[in-house]
C-alpha cells in the first residue's frame, strides 16, 4: 500500500513475557521493573511521527508490558479495534530474549491475523546472529580467533521469521543514524525488507523522555531504567550479553543522564528508584562526573536513589580508586557484582578470570561501610560443581557478606560463547527456547542429573535464605531506612524464589492466570483449571503468613542484636517469665513497650515442646505461661506489621 493510500499508523511496542511450566503466560497483576526499551523506542517513534511523510497523517504510538494483566488486555484492546480502510497497525516485539522467543513468535501471529505487520528485535536476534551467522570475530575483532567457531547460518528460528513477508526482523541497535525514522518510513512507502542490520553507534547519543506518571502505576514500586553505558570488556564465556553490546563500552553523555533523572523526579513527584541497566557501570569512563553531578542533583532536593552493575574489582586499582564511596555519596542504595562462582576452578572455565574470590569479602565490606547493600548474581552447575560442593559455596558466599543473592542455573544462552561450542560439538540442548531462562537445565551435566542439579539449585536458595542468616543480613544495616530496604529486598526474593518459582527480577506481585492465554498444545479441563485456581489462592494466603512470620522474626531479631551492641545488658535481661506479680510486670513490658526480640519467646516454646505426652497433664505449670507467650507472639506480629507496612508506604524519616 503506498503512502497516499495510507491515512493513519498507529505503532504498538510490546515487551513479551513468557510461558511458566503449566502453559500459562507469566502474568501478574504488577510488575517489577520497566523495560526501558519500550520507552526508547516510544520516543524515536514520537520524533520519527514528527518529520514527513509521517506529519501529515494520524498516528498513535503505545507501549505495553506483556508480563502485566492490565497492559496487556490494553494491548489486545488495540490490535483487535476494527480498522477502516487505509488505517494501518505495526506491532513491535521489542527487547526480545531468548526464553521469551516462543512468546513473541506466538504474539506475531495473533497480530498478522489482525492485519499487522509485525517488527521483531531484541538480544536474543542480536548475539544470536553475531554468533551464529556473522560470526564471533566480526562484531569483537578482539576475540577473533580460530578457536572460537562459527556455522554460518541464521538460527532457524530467526530464518522463518525472515522468510515470513508479514515480519521484519531487526538485528542490532536503532538509535542512532535515524535507523528507526528508515524503518518506519520504508513500511510507510511500501519498501519494507524482511531485514534490517543496523549495527551499534559508537557513543549512545539518543535520550528518552520521562515515564508518564500512570505507567509506573503498574509496577511494584517506582523504578526507572537507563542504560548509562553499553558493553562490557570482559569474556565471560556463558554470557551472551557482549555478543549482543559488545566489549567496547559505550558511554551515554553525563549531562543528558542527569537531565533525565531531574525529569523523571519531576514527573513522578516522589522519591524513585534509578536502575543502571548498563553491564557494567565501573568501566564506565564517566563514572567519577556522573556521581559527581549526582550528588549536586540530591544537594538541591532531588529525591532518588541508585542501583547498579558493576564488577567484583571496581574497589581495586587507581582508575577505580573511590569508586564506592563516590556511588554511595550520589545516592547509591544498591550493587549487584557477577559473583557466579565461589569455585575458582569454575571461574576459569567459564572465562571470569577478573573475580578474585579472595577480594570479595574487603570489597562487601566496603559496600556495607558506606550503607550499600551487595547483591551477587550466582550460578549453579559449573562443570566443577556437585551437590556437595555447591553446598560449600554457598556457605562461603554467606561468610563473604552477601545480603541478596540472585541464582541462575547455568545456561548456554544463544549468543554467547559456550552456545557456539555447543553447538559444533554436538552437545543436545534443549530444542524448547522457553527453557533458557536461567531457572531451567538445557543440557547435560557432568556431575549431576537433572532432578540433582534442579534440587542443588533450590537448596542453595533455601539455605543462603535461611532465616538465621537473614538476622545476619538485617542487623549489618545500622540505619532504619537501610533496614527497611533490604528487609523489602529479601521479602521479595524469598516470594519470587519460594511462591512464584521466578526469578525476582522478572517476576511480579500476584500471578494472573487465563484459559485464552495458554501456550498453543496445552490443554487443561475447566474443572482442573478452577481447582487449581482454588488450591493456588489458598496456598498463597498460606506462603504470604508464613513469609510475614519469617520476616518479622528476622527483622525483630536482627534490631535486638543491634540494641545488644550498644548496651549489652538487654541481653542479660532476658529471663523466663514467672507467674508472680513481678514476672508479669516484666512480661508486660516485654509484650507491649519493650525491644522485641524472640530469645525469650524461643526459650519458652523449646521447652514447653520438649513435655511432649506431660503437656496432656491440666496442671501442668508452662500452660498458663504459653497463654502469655502466645500472646505476645500475635502482639509482636502486630507491632511489627504496622510498623513495617507503615515505613513502607510513608518511609522510615516521615514515620520515626
Amino acid at each position: 500500500m503506498s503512502h497516499a493510500k495510507i491515512k493513519s499508523l498507529e505503532v504498538l511496542l510490546i515487551h513479551p513475557s513468557r510461558y511458566d511450566n503449566s502453559g500459562f503466560v507469566e502474568m501478574y497483576l504488577d510488575g517489577v521493573i520497566p523495560c526501558g526499551t519500550l520507552r526508547l523506542l516510544s520516543e524515536l517513534t514520537q520524533q520519527a511521527f514528527r518529520r514527513k511523510p509521517f506529519a501529515s497523517l494520524t498516528t498513535r504510538v503505545s507501549m505495553y508490558e506483556d508480563a502485566i494483566c492490565r497492559q496487556h488486555k490494553q494491548f489486545c484492546n488495540r490490535v483487535e479495534r476494527k480498522r477502516r480502510p487505509g488505517e494501518k497497525l505495526i506491532v513491535c516485539l521489542v527487547a526480545v530474549q531468548t526464553n521469551q522467543m516462543p512468546r513473541a513468535q506466538n504474539l506475531a501471529d495473533y497480530a498478522k491475523k489482525h492485519g499487522a505487520h509485525v517488527f521483531i528485535g531484541g538480544s536474543h536476534i542480536t548475539a544470536s546472529i553475531n554468533t551464529l551467522f556473522k560470526g564471533i570475530g566480526v562484531t569483537d575483532p578482539a576475540r577473533a580467533r580460530e578457536d572460537i567457531p562459527c556455522p554460518h547460518r541464521m538460527p532457524p528460528e530467526i530464518k522463518k521469521m525472515i522468510d515470513d513477508p508479514k515480519i521484519t526482523v531487526v538485528h542490532g541497535e536503532v538509535d542512532h543514524e535515524n535507523w528507526w525514522y528508515k524503518i518506519l518510513r520504508d513500511y510507510l512507502t511500501g519498501e519494507i525488507k524482511p531485514y534490517y542490520e543496523c549495527g551499534s553507534p559508537t557513543e549512545l547519543q539518543a535520550m528518552q523522555t520521562a515515564y508518564p506518571r500512570d505507567y509506573l502505576d503498574d509496577f511494584v514500586a517506582a523504578v526507572v531504567s537507563i542504560d548509562d553505558s553499553r558493553g562490557c570488556p570482559y569474556r565471560c564465556k556463558f554470557c551472551a550479553s557482549i555478543n549482543s553490546h559488545g566489549r567496547k563500552v559505550r558511554c551515554r553523555n553525563v549531562e543528558d543522564i542527569v537531565s533525565w533523572i531531574k525529569r523523571q523526579c519531576i514527573s513522578y513527584g516522589k522519591e524513585i528508584t534509578v536502575l543502571f541497566a548498563s553491564d557494567n557501570i565501573a568501566r564506565n569512563k564517566n563514572w567519577r562526573e556522573l556521581f559527581e553531578q549526582l550528588r549536586q542533583l540530591k544537594r538541591r532536593g532531588y529525591r532518588f536513589t541508585l542501583w547498579a552493575e558493576a564488577d567484583v574489582t571496581c574497589n581495586t586499582g587507581d582508575k577505580q580508586k573511590g569508586f564506592i564511596e563516590a556511588f554511595a555519596k550520589a545516592g547509591g542504595k544498591g550493587l549487584f557484582f557477577g559473583i557466579e562462582s565461589m569455585n575458582p576452578a569454575n571461574l576459569l572455565d567459564a572465562g571470569k578470570r577478573q573475580n578474585n574470590i579472595d577480594n570479595l569479602k574487603k570489597l562487601f565490606a566496603q559496600c556495607h561501610q558506606y550503607g550499600i547493600s551487595v547483591e551477587g548474581g550466582y550460578v549453579i552447575g559449573f562443570p566443577h560443581d556437585s551437590v556437595e560442593s555447591i553446598k560449600r559455596d554457598v556457605d562461603a558466599l554467606i561468610q563473604a557478606g552477601a545480603d541478596t543473592v540472585s541464582f541462575f542455573v547455568l545456561t548456554v544462552l544463544p549468543g554467547s560463547e559456550d552456545h557456539v561450542r555447543a553447538v559444533f560439538t554436538g552437545m543436545q540442548l534443549s530444542p524448547d527456547l522457553n527453557d533458557y531462562d536461567t531457572m531451567h537445565p538445557v543440557f547435560k551435566h557432568p556431575n549431576m542429573s537433572g532432578q540433582e542439579w534442579i534440587t542443588a539449585f533450590n537448596q542453595a536458595v533455601k539455605r543462603f535464605y535461611r532465616p538465621e542468616n537473614l538476622v545476619r543480613i538485617i542487623s549489618r544495616f545500622t540505619t532504619p531506612e537501610n533496614r527497611l530496604r533490604i528487609a523489602q529486598k529479601i521479602i521479595w526474593y524469598r516470594w519470587s524464589y519460594f511462591t512464584e518459582n521466578s526469578h525476582p527480577m522478572v517476576a511480579g506481585l500476584y500471578r494472573v492466570r487465563s484459559l485464552k492465554n495458554l501456550r498453543p498444545g496445552t490443554t487443561i479441563s475447566l474443572p482442573k483449571f478452577i481447582l487449581s485456581e482454588i488450591y493456588r489462592h489458598c496456598r498463597y494466603l498460606g506462603k504470604g503468613l508464613t513469609e510475614f512470620r519469617i520476616i518479622q522474626r528476622a527483622y525483630t531479631q536482627a534490631e535486638f542484636e543491634i540494641q545488644c551492641r550498644t548496651n549489652p545488658q538487654l541481653r542479660k535481661q532476658k529471663k523466663p517469665i514467672e507467674l508472680t506479680p513481678s514476672g508479669i510486670a516484666t512480661w508486660l513490658k516485654r509484650t507491649f513497650t519493650g525491644p522485641m526480640d524472640n530469645i525469650w519467646l524461643n526459650q519458652h516454646w523449646e521447652k514447653y515442646v520438649s513435655k511432649k505426652w506431660g503437656l496432656l497433664n491440666p496442671c501442668e505449670s508452662l500452660h498458663p505461661k504459653t497463654w502469655m507467650h502466645a500472646t505476645t507472639e500475635v502482639v509482636y506480629a502486630l507491632r511489627f506489621g504496622t510498623r513495617f507496612f507503615r515505613d513502607c508506604v510513608f518511609g522510615t524519616e516521615k514515620s520515626n
